[in-house]
């Protein structure tokens, strides 16, 4: 349990999961947008949800649609709603009195929920010999008090044995995306000895000040976007330990984000050693010009000091690059914009642009591939029922990061955490295109269909190309003729299919199949598996 302080000014914020969130985009976009709603922070909070449950209802949809709006309607519901009894004390009536949460209680002045997570899963790789397989298991709680104060904690104990492209990286790493530290796991039962035994907890405490106006204080990850990836802020990452502020008026959303980063894996050091630090700050400022059009400012900046903090970059609404100068300590600042358009009520483009560090000469007039041109770029669209057809929706999207961009001259302040990155997983040096076919044909039963395809330049030995994004740009290989994709080319390409058939809501059969190919490494691997969750997301690691 993590007891926290300040939050948004709204509400406990939806869980992170691409399947919710991606319903919830497709009611956003349906009903036309809202003015108060900013779609690159996912400030899926229960009240904004409610509403749109609420605007949703007097649409002409399809099944599928009715089932997820009765889904999220109980989800953000916070009474026992209109004709329910009145339990009579005993424990038993306040089980699944709520259809979305195991144990749900409704007072004057608070509400209560309780959740058990459940992940099973098994399966094979043509890359290793045995079983594949996970065991998650956990507790969620949440609730409110007065509608002011709001919580939530969860605790997520995992056993799994991973495809031998994700233990390379792990490896690579020493960190479990998403996760971070592990401890190797050997199972007899199922006869391996590669396993990981992973811990990992969320928990916020959030305070609405005003209307409009909130602070959060937790444990937890952020993502800023509309696409399936995001170069100015992904939650690749592990958990982290983090300060929010939101204010929000006029057509503005304006988020603050102060974190206590890890410069390197904990499994790096001794036993008992306790981990450096790093700290974060950031900006984002969004901007909805129409209820369908909107940009955003994004401006954070990571520094390692191992003796103090630099109370400068508290200021909320100050620009970073004046503290940093006028502190004579070049921390890593980034500076960023995204976009997003909705139209037809269909169709959405959106788009992320992030500058590390570039001179306009060395970049307009003058490019001769200078290493200090570090940028990133987002381009993408989705398209909800396409054609017309309810239920099919397609996403496209090109992800592409100059060598070198992340980095920094000191290496524990580039911008990553527990050695996994901040932005991309990619982390540098490559350019990828991400094609994604969701499909619904029939009630409980639902189809998603992914291709990530990349280039991508690696290291060779005692090499640094620009990719590592965990390496001091200083030692890079050249001044000038830079371009992305140079050292040594890796071409991947991952395809997969993923099958879920919904028993009732929270309960969920999945099928995978998945087949990744490497031309560098001259891999293949084709990786199947079964499952059963409750109550908890998919975890596909696409790289």
């Amino acid at each position: 349990m993590l007891l926290t302080l300040p939050a948004i000014g709204q509400d406990i914020d939806l869980k992170m999961d691409r399947d919710l969130y991606h319903q919830i985009d497709r009611m956003r976009l349906k009903t036309g947008g809202h003015v108060k709603w900013h779609s690159s922070l996912r400030d899926y909070d229960h009240d904004f949800i409610h509403g749109l449950t609420e605007q949703m209802d007097s649409l002409e949809v399809s099944r599928s649609e009715r089932e997820w709006i009765s889904y999220l309607s109980n989800l953000t519901r916070k009474d026992a709603g209109v004709g329910d009894s009145i339990p009579t004390g005993n424990i038993w009536d306040h089980l699944y009195r709520n259809p979305a949460y195991f144990y749900s209680n409704y007072g004057k002045d608070f509400h209560v929920h309780l959740n058990p997570l459940v992940h099973f899963s098994a399966g094979n790789s043509s890359e290793k010999d045995g079983l594949l397989g996970t065991n998650a298991r956990g507790l969620a709680f949440s609730g409110s008090i007065n509608d002011i104060f709001f919580f939530y904690t969860d605790i997520i104990e995992t056993q799994r044995r991973f495809p031998a492209f994700i233990d390379r990286y792990i490896d690579q790493r020493e960190a479990i995306p998403q996760n971070g530290f592990y401890k190797p796991y050997k199972s007899e039962v199922f006869d391996f000895e590669d396993g990981r035994d992973y811990l990992n907890s969320t928990g916020y405490l959030s305070i609405r000040v005003t209307d409009n106006v909130g602070f959060q204080f937790g444990h937890g990850r952020h993502f800023i976007g509309n696409g399936y990836r995001s170069v100015l802020l992904g939650d690749f990452s592990n958990n982290y330990f983090y300060l929010q502020a939101d204010w929000k008026f006029w057509k503005i959303h304006y988020r603050n984000i102060w974190s206590e980063l890890r410069p390197r894996s904990a499994i790096f050091g001794g036993e008992d050693d306790v981990l450096p630090r790093k700290y974060s700050a950031t900006h984002h400022l969004s901007l909805n010009f129409t209820p369908t059009f909107n940009i955003g400012l994004f401006e954070t900046v990571v520094y390692h000091r191992s003796d103090q903090l630099e109370l400068g970059y508290f200021n909320p609404v100050i620009l970073y690059r004046t503290v940093e100068q006028s502190a004579n300590s070049p921390d890593n600042v980034l500076l960023g914009f995204d976009l997003r358009w909705d139209v037809w009520q269909t169709i959405s483009f959106y788009g992320q642009l992030v500058f590390d560090e570039f001179r306009f000469r060395e970049l307009v007039t003058d490019n001769q591939g200078w290493w200090g041109n570090k940028y990133a770029l987002q381009v993408g669209a989705q398209y909800i029922d396409v054609l017309g057809l309810p239920d099919l929706d397609i996403r496209l999207e090109h992800n592409r990061v100059r060598p070198y961009t992340y980095t920094h001259r000191d290496s524990s302040a580039s911008y990553s955490h527990f050695n996994l990155p901040l932005a991309h997983p990619l982390g540098a040096n490559f350019h990828e295109t991400v094609l994604e076919i969701r499909y619904q044909p029939f009630r409980n039963f639902s189809t998603v269909a992914t291709v990530v395809s990349y280039v991508k330049g690696e290291d060779g030995a005692d090499e640094n190309w620009g990719g590592d994004i965990l390496l001091p740009h200083g030692s890079r290989e050249r001044e000038f003729d830079n371009k992305i994709g140079q050292g040594i080319e890796n071409r991947v390409l991952f395809m997969d299919l993923s099958l879920t058939y919904k028993i009732f809501d929270g309960l969920y059969l999945d099928s995978y199949l998945a087949h990744r190919t490497s031309e560098r490494y001259d891999r293949s691997e084709t990786i199947y598996q079964m499952g059963i969750r409750y109550n908890m997301a998919k975890r596909n690691y696409r790289l």
